[in-house]
C-alpha cells in the first residue's frame, strides 16, 4: 500500500497492489493523534482510490492509516495547500 503525492494539496490516491477486490478504511489523524476524516472505500484491482481532503484541513504533518482485512499501514503525508 502506498499514497501518492506527497505533498499532499487537495487529494491524494491509495494505491493497493496484490489485492483483490474489497473495502479498505481510511483514518487522517493529525500529529497530536485526533480524528479528522474515516472513509471506508471499496477499491478494484489494478485500479488506485481518489481521495478527497476536507477544505478544512490545515498544512501540516499527517498520519494516513489504510486498513484492509489483509493488513493495517500508516503512512505520514505532508498537506501543503500552497502552489
Amino acid at each position: 500500500m502506498s499514497i501518492y503525492p506527497n505533498p499532499v494539496q487537495t487529494n491524494f490516491n491509495v494505491k493497493l497492489e496484490g489485492y483483490s477486490s474489497e473495502f479498505a478504511d481510511i483514518v487522517i489523524y493529525d500529529i497530536s493523534g485526533r480524528q479528522i476524516m474515516n472513509v471506508k472505500k471499496q477499491f478494484n484491482p489494478n485500479k488506485d482510490l481518489s481521495i478527497d481532503l476536507p477544505s478544512s484541513i490545515d498544512d501540516g504533518l499527517y498520519y494516513i492509516r489504510l486498513e484492509n482485512n489483509k493488513s493495517i499501514k500508516s503512512i505520514p503525508v505532508i498537506v501543503s495547500r500552497k502552489n
